[in-house]
């Protein structure tokens, strides 16, 4: 086992996930204020890989960039209490 591996593995399946976490989060936010910007966001994560959130959000960068900010900072409020978690 390789200590070092592991944890970024496991840093980039978190990352990943508090991006898809994001995401969701967004659309249920945009279909209430911006139903067809919700609906954009939702097919573009249909069409592209949200499970790789690095690359996903790469992709998106040439689309929408507010977009990526804003999953960015949706994204960075729960990494942060993540952080202040005590491991058991």
């Amino acid at each position: 086992m390789y200590p070092k591996k592991v944890a970024q593995d496991t840093a980039k399946v978190l990352q990943s996930y508090l991006t898809y976490q994001a995401v969701k989060t967004i659309i249920n936010q945009l279909s209430e204020t911006n139903p067809g910007q919700a609906i954009w966001l939702s097919h573009y994560s249909d069409r592209n890989k949200i499970q790789d959130g690095e690359a996903y959000i790469q992709g998106l960068m040439s689309e929408d960039k507010e977009l990526v900010m804003r999953i960015l900072k949706v994204r960075e409020h729960p990494a942060l209490v993540l952080l202040d978690v005590p491991l058991p």
